[in-house]
């Protein structure tokens, strides 16, 4: 019967996981190189006696042998192992009256170790062939070997590199960067809880963002509701009054004043209006104001046109005029006056409530804008620092309202907002 040839074969392996329709496996990544082609080349040597070379792997163990099946057989005893793996380079020995050259080298980091074993008698002939063999061997070998290092390398340092970049883009604020789940082992667990990671961290993102959106809506709404009824109590007692009195023709002139005010006031729940909306409202409030104050002041208002197409927060202009009425005409019997200015300074709106009366000092400034200011029967108790605040909070803290007085010359209460014509560039 025929002997099959037995074939070698050098085999690497290495564990691996992988995902698999989003589950994690586990894996074995193998190499396999056959020696065919190196036992082709040693082959030709193997009835060399006086000149030979053999391959040990890491366990000291023949890798290949010209004399193996002699070996195997117990015929022939390999002398020169001890002797090799104890020399640094080489080492000649003597033994059965002939002096032999014994080279070991070492191949790469695999701890093989390939030995070449010659009679010093016929070195000169035989061992520049050797010599080819064992740098063919090294050179197979060492290319094997570079393949496969740079093989698991860029396996390994790609999905790495990848990581890293898209940690850098979620740092730089980009919540939506995910990591490709792939790589060796770990790099595929760390880039699977990096995605859980960024995942959480942009819904909490999220949250915080609604969260900040429905506070401010929430203190814009309570800003703006803390209208108290004085001024519809009082105004409704003077329609009474001129009922009352016979003048019908002033009742009448009030009630559709006041309806209007209220429409405008209400403003089918909408809280930003455009400016000339806003201004119609400001101007019924005058009008009403100087229908029960007997005409004790006059007023005018100065628009640019162009601008009242702009967006505005409701009831902002009302309560500027509310205590220039209350408080700048304190005092005055005749000749107040009190006027609207709407323009453009800077790219940004200005809206001017003007009054002559009589001026408050630093420390009254101070105080209206920085203290709250509660309701009374005087007034509607928004007051001016509720208006700034709504600003504040609408346009960011670049706008507001801004006081300038000077006693016995009058006050200036100006509101300054951005050119905004649709409420999305708001983002309200």
């Amino acid at each position: 019967m025929k002997m099959k040839k037995v074939k070698h074969v050098f085999q690497i392996s290495r564990y691996v996981e992988y995902i698999d329709h989003g589950k994690m496996k586990p894996g074995i990544l193998l190499m396999q190189y056959y020696t065919d082609s190196v036992d082709a080349i040693l082959q030709h040597y193997k009835n060399t006696q006086t000149s030979y070379c053999y391959l040990l792997d890491d366990n000291s163990a023949f890798l290949y042998h010209p004399f193996m099946q002699r070996i195997s057989s117990d015929l022939y005893k390999e002398r020169t192992i001890n002797i090799a793996l104890n020399c640094t380079n080489y080492k000649i020995h003597k033994f059965q009256g002939t002096k032999w050259l014994i080279e070991r080298q070492q191949i790469g980091y695999t701890d093989w170790n390939i030995v070449l074993v010659s009679s010093l008698f016929n070195i000169h002939t035989e061992n520049i062939s050797v010599y080819y063999v064992v740098w063919i061997i090294l050179l197979m070998v060492g290319i094997f070997l570079v393949f496969m290092d740079i093989l698991l390398f860029h396996e390994f340092t790609n999905p790495v590199y990848r990581l890293l970049n898209t940690m850098r883009e979620f740092g730089k604020g980009n919540y939506q960067a995910k990591a490709e789940e792939n790589g060796i082992g770990e790099l595929k667990i760390l880039s699977a809880h990096f995605n859980i990671m960024a995942e959480k961290l942009q819904k909490q993102m999220d949250e915080i963002r609604n969260n900040e959106r429905e506070q401010r809506k929430m203190e814009k709404k309570l800003l703006q509701s803390q209208i108290n009824p004085h001024f519809l109590y009082n105004t409704l007692d003077s329609i009474i009054w001129m009922i009352q009195g016979g003048e019908y023709k002033g009742a009448e002139q009030m009630v559709s004043l006041l309806a209007k005010f209220f429409r405008i006031s209400l403003s089918q729940g909408q809280d930003i209006i455009p400016l000339k909306k806003e201004l119609e409202h400001a101007t019924s409030y005058l009008s009403i104001q100087n229908i029960r104050f007997k005409d004790k002041f006059d007023f005018s208002v100065q628009a640019d046109e162009n601008l009242l197409q702009y967006l505005c927060p409701k009831l902002s202009i009302q309560p500027l005029l509310e205590n220039a009425i209350y408080h700048g005409m304190e005092g005055i019997y005749d000749d107040g006056e009190i006027q609207i200015s709407i323009y453009e300074k800077n790219s940004l709106i200005h809206i001017d409530v003007i009054d002559n009366g009589l001026g408050m000092p630093p420390e009254t400034i101070e105080y209206i804008m920085h203290n709250k200011v509660v309701s009374s029967k005087r007034g509607s108790g928004i007051g001016v620092r509720n208006v700034d605040e709504r600003i504040k909070l609408i346009f960011g803290n670049a706008y507001g309202v801004v006081i300038t007085s000077e006693l016995d010359e009058g006050t200036t209460a100006s509101i300054i907002i951005p050119k905004i014509k649709k409420v999305e560039d708001i983002g309200y």
